[in-house]
């Protein structure tokens, strides 16, 4: 039986099947070619281009990339800005800062993806 919280198996997919960039060094990699990196997302970031918090998370895995292509809507009704590169593919960036991204971010995302690595016990617990 799974034993994973809904917030435990969230964080395990965030950073076991996406790597972490430095939004820094994507504004340094495009900062002579901003065009380069399309945003895919309908909704422009209001603190800083290309996002507003300190990273920007790239999927790992070829079915989370390809979902999120095919689902962009969903993702930014997730308040996950959605970008595509030639070099890497899809970056998510989230424009915010000061509260809980996984309350408000991740765990919303995984619902959405479909996915259940957790306890549904546990989750009817906790609300």
């Amino acid at each position: 039986m799974c034993k994973l919280t809904l917030e435990q198996a969230v964080k395990l997919w965030i950073n076991r099947d996406f790597s972490s960039i430095p939004t820094l060094l994507i504004k340094r990699a495009y900062k002579d070619n901003p065009e380069d990196l399309e945003l895919l997302s309908n909704e422009y970031p209001e603190l800083d281009y290309p996002s507003g918090w300190g990273y920007m998370f790239h999927p790992e895995c070829s079915l989370d990339e390809q979902w999120i292509r095919e689902n962009i809507s969903i993702v930014q009704d997730c308040g996950i800005l959605v970008y595509d590169t030639e070099e890497t593919g899809i970056l998510l960036g989230i424009d915010g800062a000061g509260y809980s991204f996984y309350q408000n971010h991740w765990i919303p995302l995984y619902k959405a993806r479909g996915l259940s690595w957790h306890s549904k016990e546990q989750e009817v617990i906790k609300k």
